[in-house]
Order: C-alpha cells, then structure tokens, then sequence
C-alpha cells in the first residue's frame, strides 16, 4: 500500500462518506501533499515522511471540511446568530456610514476566487508546528 493509499483511507474515515466523493478527497489530498511538498522543501510526494501521514490526513480533511461549507446551498439558514460582515454592502447610523462587501453574484464571485489560497496558507499555518520538524533547508 502506498502513502497516497494509506492517506485516502485515513480521509475516508475522518469525513463523512455521504458528504464528499472519493473523487474530492483525492483532489484535497494531492494540493495538501503539494504544500507540504512546497512547505519542507521536498521534491518528491513520495518522499513526504510517513510521520507526516496523519498530518497530511487532517489537513486534507480541513481542506475538506472549508470546501464543503462554501459550497453548501443552504449556509445561510438555519438557527445562526452568526453575521458575515462580507454580506453588509452598507450600514448607516447617524452621520458615520460604513460601505463592506458588496451585493450581488460579482461580490460572491470574487470572494470565492479570493479565498481558496488563503485557506490553503491558513492551513500550513495551523500545521506550521508539526511540518516544520520535516522542514529541509534548501541553498
């Protein structure tokens, strides 16, 4: 069994299997092994250390998790106090008026276009700990 094999059997049973295809989380599991590649300097996927295999599990997991949630049809119901600011095109009180977001798909568009690469960043953030120890130095 391979480490790719071993690391899609491992996302298979973090995520729900009704909510992602198998053709989705090998998608999630090759642009994680690609930052991990890009983030230790290694060249080879084959060549991530099997000490890395959760790791990578759980953040292609939360890669996962993000991309479900953006694409999810119904994000905006249910019983949430939550407010996302990105919605607000304008607010007034008084004299003082704040302008956030936009309206419209073009807003969406873009904040949809925008957030991908950041997600990815965040997560080699929340993991920089752990990657760091296989970290190679690179002249």
């Amino acid at each position: 069994m391979t480490v790719l094999e071993i690391t899609l059997a491992k996302v298979k049973a973090l995520v729900d299997s009704g909510a992602v295809t198998e053709v989705d989380a090998q998608l999630a599991i090759d642009e994680v092994a690609f930052v991990i590649c890009n983030h230790c300097n290694i060249e080879e996927t084959r060549d991530i250390p099997k000490a890395l295999n959760f790791t990578w599990a759980n953040m292609a997991v939360d890669l996962l998790k993000y991309t479900y949630e953006t694409n999810r049809t119904d994000a905006g119901a249910g019983d949430t106090t939550e407010v996302d600011m990105s919605e607000v095109s304008s607010l007034k009180i008084g004299d003082t008026q704040i302008s956030l977001g936009g309206s419209g798909s073009a807003s969406q568009r873009s904040r949809t276009l925008r957030s991908h690469a950041a997600v990815l960043d965040q997560l080699t953030m929340n993991y920089r700990e752990q990657l760091n120890k296989f970290r190679r130095v690179v002249w």
